[in-house]
């Protein structure tokens, strides 16, 4: 999941104007479609090298043990700080958005007060 983590590097910073945060909140939804496939990829690898542990020395099983649980632990951080992300990005869109209403209602406002 390496090329997730640079595909999102500059997502979780919110800046820009509506429609460039959106493309951000966008590009992290694909990332977050994809985590299930990362999942059972990781799933899938860790098992593998669950299975080579029977052939290898002591001495090598603890360290395969020890990466083995650092990727899961790695995955669900990312997982959580995505999610994390995506929350903050559909927030300020949000906020974004409302803002420019009220830019808007202002400006109409204060063009009705200019031709009074």
């Amino acid at each position: 999941y390496s090329n997730l983590k640079i595909a999102i590097k500059d997502i979780n910073i919110a800046t820009g104007d509506s429609k460039a945060i959106e493309a951000k909140l966008h590009k992290l939804q694909k990332v977050l479609d994809s985590f299930n496939e990362g999942k059972t990829k990781l799933e899938s690898a860790c098992q593998e090298g669950e299975n080579l542990c029977t052939y290898l020395p002591k001495s090598s099983v603890n360290s395969i043990q020890e990466q083995i649980s650092k990727a899961h632990q790695d995955f669900e951080t990312f997982l959580k700080q995505c999610l994390k992300d995506k929350q903050a990005l559909e927030e300020c869109i949000a906020e974004l958005e409302s803002f420019e209403d009220q830019c808007k209602s202002w400006s109409l406002w204060l063009h009705e007060k200019e031709e009074r």
